[in-house]
């Protein structure tokens, strides 16, 4: 019997130790760096002195000499230009590449490739929403009763004439579509890369062996922070995309000992100092710069402003700048990423507790069907022969069972309300349409309980 008691003390004392457990906290790391990220200023900016030394020069003054450097996002906006746009793009291109100023890095021009066709995409989209409308007929149902109207027959006969334009106009866009679709590299703006970028494209120079302290490289600067390409670890490659252009541009800067106009959407602040937007370049970009060229000088500017450099006309470059502010909102009124989201702490940390809750559970239900067992036994024993006082101790025990029971039942209940409200939260992430369709199973999994989930 005391061994009864003992279980049961302790049993109760577990019990009572998990329905008072807390949520496990999560130990924030130490933010402090350690080891060489200590010297992280001092690797950042290696000769003090050189801050001070040197003078950056203005647009201006290197506007006629430096090499010209073009960001992937920049080879995708001109899908948005009008032709007269377009034309110029074509112009500025073409007298920078005469003179050997333009410069494509490799992996803008990779990027440009593997986004195109969803460029292309789109409009086809915008087409088939025109096509769309014009096959919706104007009189789907006459008014039998206005029949007799001549201005409800004259509308009727205008809308005959309208539906069958409307068929003409059909036709067109749909062969402007299959040629969209079929005349892969054909359409305006890979015509104009062709005839300036193939003598342009400037590879960044490394080695196999090479890759992996590039990867370092990408780790350290997220970590610390370190333009560029901090504010892109959740993308596709990591954000190590940026970091290859812009050691290309340093590879470029260090040959040709100059400056350098860098011709980017870009306005996050791994690029920016910002200040109600885009302020200036990183100081660390510039002075990384400035080592690689020998005292070169680095501006970050949008498109339009290179066409104004070039001398475009007023409203073409009014009409780029416009599309560029128009694309500036759009990024500031986007909803939140949970593609991206989902790599963050909040989602892991929910599913670890999911985890949890689940194991806890398990326990539960465990240690109950173990009380149960007890308790059928104890009921086997007494309906057969038992010895003297076994129905007082047998009483106390069952007493002690069934309290634990109740106690282990109530803390079931509030796990199942924990579970309950876990799996909501992780539903809630997968609710996004936009969501990585891998992500959402990896997220349903997880609510679901499969721990195997990765």
């Amino acid at each position: 019997m005391s061994q009864h008691r003992s279980d049961s003390r302790a049993l109760h004392q577990w019990g009572k130790q998990l329905s008072e457990e807390k949520p496990r906290q999560h130990v924030k790391p130490d933010p402090r760096p350690t080891g060489d990220d200590a010297f992280a200023l001092t690797d950042m900016y290696p000769n003090a002195a050189a801050l001070f030394e040197h003078q950056s020069a203005t647009i201006a003054e290197i506007s006629t000499s430096s090499f010209v450097a073009l960001d992937a996002n920049v080879l995708l906006w001109p899908y948005e230009f009008n032709s007269a746009s377009l034309a110029e793009v074509d112009r500025v291109y073409g007298l920078l590449r005469k003179k050997r100023r333009l410069v494509v890095p490799g992996q803008a021009a990779r990027e440009f490739y593997k986004h195109r066709a969803r460029k292309l995409a789109s409009l086809s989209e915008n087409i088939d929403g025109t096509i769309a409308r014009a096959n919706k007929s104007i009189f789907q149902n006459a008014i039998p009763i206005l029949q007799d109207d001549p201005n409800y027959e004259a509308a009727r006969e205008l809308g005959a004439t309208i539906a069958k334009s409307s068929q003409e106009l059909v036709k067109k866009l749909e062969c402007v579509k299959a040629r969209l679709q079929s005349d892969v590299g054909s359409d305006p703006i890979s015509s104009i890369y062709r005839k300036h970028f193939t003598s342009s494209v400037i590879e960044i120079d490394f080695a196999q062996d090479d890759r992996h302290s590039i990867l370092l490289d990408a780790e350290r600067r997220t970590r610390l922070r370190i333009a560029p390409g901090f504010k892109d670890q959740s993308k596709e490659d990591g954000g190590i995309g940026d970091l290859i252009i812009w050691k290309t541009i340093l590879q470029e800067a260090g040959r040709r000992k100059g400056n350098c106009l860098f011709v980017t959407n870009e306005e996050k602040s791994d690029w920016w100092v910002k200040s109600g937007g885009a302020f200036q370049p990183r100081p660390e970009l510039l002075d990384e710069y400035r080592r690689a060229s020998n005292g070169g000088s680095l501006h970050l500017l949008p498109l339009s402003e290179l066409l104004s450099l070039f001398a475009a006309k007023r409203e073409i470059v009014q009409d780029v700048q416009d599309l560029e502010e128009a694309s500036r909102q759009r990024e500031q009124e986007k909803p939140i990423d949970v593609a991206a989201w989902i790599h963050r702490r909040a989602p892991l940390e929910n599913s670890e507790i999911l985890r949890s809750l689940h194991v806890r559970r398990n326990e539960y239900a465990d240690r109950l069907g173990a009380i149960d067992r007890q308790l059928d036994n104890m009921r086997t024993a007494e309906i057969s022969n038992r010895p003297t006082g076994y129905d007082q101790a047998s009483s106390v025990t069952r007493n002690r069972l069934q309290t634990e029971k109740r106690m282990l039942l109530r803390e079931m209940e509030a796990c199942a309300t924990e579970i309950a409200t876990a799996q909501s939260d992780l539903a809630q992430y997968a609710s996004s349409t936009s969501l990585n369709p891998m992500m959402r199973l990896w997220i349903n999994e997880r609510a679901n309980g499969d721990d195997t989930a990765s």
